[in-house]
């Protein structure tokens, strides 16, 4: 399991202690409380977001993270950064990210 969220809830640190995060994918916090709070739009935030994912190299993050659970505490059908990284990987290397 790999987080990508700015936090955990204290069940899954209990539940879970080897989880590993990933830093580099995590959206900065200011980013994630503006967008809460209503101050930019979803448009805006995915704009934000995709700039700091093409930073990186997809096939890298691909590479580390393949047969991972990439975590965030959205639920599925919830508007969520990892759907982001899912679509980002894919839009750079081909390969589909599967949603569980």
């Amino acid at each position: 399991m790999i987080n990508v969220a700015n936090s955990v809830p204290k069940e899954f640190r209990e539940k879970y202690p080897e989880m590993k995060h990933y830093n580099s994918l995590k959206p900065p916090k200011e980013l994630v409380i503006n967008y809460k709070s209503g101050k930019i739009t979803k448009r805006e935030y995915t704009r934000i977001y995709k700039e700091q994912l093409n930073k990186l190299d997809p096939f890298k993050i691909y590479s580390e993270l393949k047969n991972s659970l990439i975590l965030c505490w959205e639920k599925p059908e919830d508007f969520c950064h990892r759907h982001l990284i899912a679509d980002w990987i894919t839009a750079n290397t081909g390969i589909k990210i599967k949603e569980l």
